[in-house]
């Protein structure tokens, strides 16, 4: 049987978060994984030949011991990111980051605004997460920051783009496809903007997305992977549980139960995801956008309790982009 190095794992060290956004994939905001075995997963992780480890949450500094967690990925020789809402991240903790040498921040700014993050995340929380992401671009930290675009911030498009103009050690990137939660609550659809409003922003050079808008076909699915969920990675949960990615709700084991090791190697679910082929997925094996699409199989799972089925909400954004562009290149070829 052929071996799968597992190059990415993310833990989720913790649940518990000090902001509600309206469309966190969490089940609840309670539980943390024990530090014993946390740290016995690392030199589980360690032996499967794993390079990027990333320490999310929940949010990670609502644990006193995150440095500590942190430090003992390091010691271990990990390439550690960080996932954060950058509310708890003050200078002192940016120094220490630094001191680390972690790979990388990743922190997600909801708006623009502490109105905006009172309507998403239920906390005026905009200063706080400003003095974070200042804290770790003073200290040198490699700090990235996603933007998601919903019906709720989409006007304050503008003003994110102009307040990092010249900040080092930040790239600025913006998402636009809002997926349902772990719990298969589909509600966060609500806030997704229009396509053609995407559309227009995607067309400015200077805006980078998370998803691929793809004008040319894809070369994805040439690679003989249809997605990386399962086969170069996984993510564990606190109470837990490991799953193909954080997004996908389809357990392949726990840790309490047995080690990551018999897991990644032998779970069926992983075994089942790393031979899928074109002509598994039942939807869209003949779709003629397929080369354009990055479907989600965890969106797809989420929606139809089946992976290999269609996740519509791709179909729908994909199916509409396109069109945008066809006709866009229709206008151009006649003026």
């Amino acid at each position: 049987m052929k071996r799968y190095p597992l190059i990415r794992l993310l833990i989720e060290v913790t649940q518990n978060c000090n902001l509600r956004c309206r469309y966190c994939f969490l089940e609840n905001y309670r539980g943390v994984l024990k530090k014993a075995r946390l740290i016995k997963l690392m030199d589980e992780a360690a032996e499967l030949g794993t390079l990027f480890l990333k320490i999310s949450g929940g949010e990670p500094f609502m644990r006193s011991d995150c440095l500590d967690i942190i430090e003992e990925a390091r010691n271990r020789g990990f390439a550690v990111r960080l996932g954060t809402n950058g509310t708890l991240i003050t200078d002192d903790i940016a120094g220490r980051l630094a001191q680390l040498n972690v790979y990388g921040v990743e922190l997600t700014l909801y708006g623009a605004s502490d109105d905006t993050y009172v309507s998403f995340t239920g906390v005026r929380a905009f200063s706080k997460v400003m003095a974070g992401i200042q804290n770790l671009s003073s200290r040198g930290v490699k700090t990235t920051v996603k933007f998601p675009i919903t019906k709720i911030n989409y006007h304050e498009v503008p003003k994110v783009r102009s307040m990092f103009n010249g900040m080092p050690y930040l790239k600025l990137i913006f998402a636009a496809i809002i997926s349902g939660k772990r719990n298969y609550d589909m509600s966060p659809i609500e806030y997704q903007i229009p396509t053609s409003d995407i559309y227009q922003i995607a067309k400015n050079p200077n805006i980078k997305f998370v998803e691929t808008f793809s004008i040319e076909p894809l070369k994805y699915y040439n690679y003989g992977m249809l997605c990386s969920a399962g086969v170069t990675g996984c993510t564990i949960c606190p109470d837990g549980r490991v799953l193909p990615c954080p997004n996908f709700p389809l357990e392949a084991g726990n840790i309490y139960e047995k080690s990551l090791g018999e897991i990644w190697n032998y779970s069926e679910v992983f075994l089942r995801l790393r031979n899928l082929t074109l002509n598994d997925l039942i939807d869209c094996r003949s779709c003629k956008y397929l080369k354009f699409c990055t479907r989600c199989p965890a969106m797809a799972y989420i929606e139809n309790r089946d992976y290999c089925r269609a996740p519509k909400t791709f179909c729908k954004f994909t199916q509409e982009f396109r069109k945008l562009e066809d006709e866009a290149v229709i206008k151009s070829m006649k003026t």
